[in-house]
């Protein structure tokens, strides 16, 4: 099964993996993720219970801020990414 799997992806020019990390977290939410981040770090210093939950959570807010996807966003069709700036058809410049 799994040859055939590598051989339709083979065959498809890996499309798939372009639409499954597709921009799903824009300029604002990038911002917002971060404070989170910073916010549960420090917080997590303060308790030794919840701590390492809250640098996982820390973890998360970073490397989705960081990337632009969220795998949450895309499983649920969310995006804010928006065009982030970008424009595309016949009026782009």
């Amino acid at each position: 099964m799994a040859v055939s799997l590598f051989a339709g992806r083979a065959s498809m020019g890996y499309g798939i993996e372009r639409n499954l990390m597709k921009k799903t977290v824009g300029s604002t939410d990038k911002i917002v993720r971060t404070i989170i981040a910073v916010v549960a770090v420090v917080v997590a210093g303060f308790s030794s219970v919840w701590g390492i939950v809250l640098v996982i959570v820390a973890a998360i807010m970073v490397v989705t801020a960081s990337s632009g996807y969220c795998p949450i966003y895309s499983a649920t069709g969310i995006s804010t990414a928006g065009d982030d700036g970008h424009r595309h058809g016949a009026n782009a410049h």
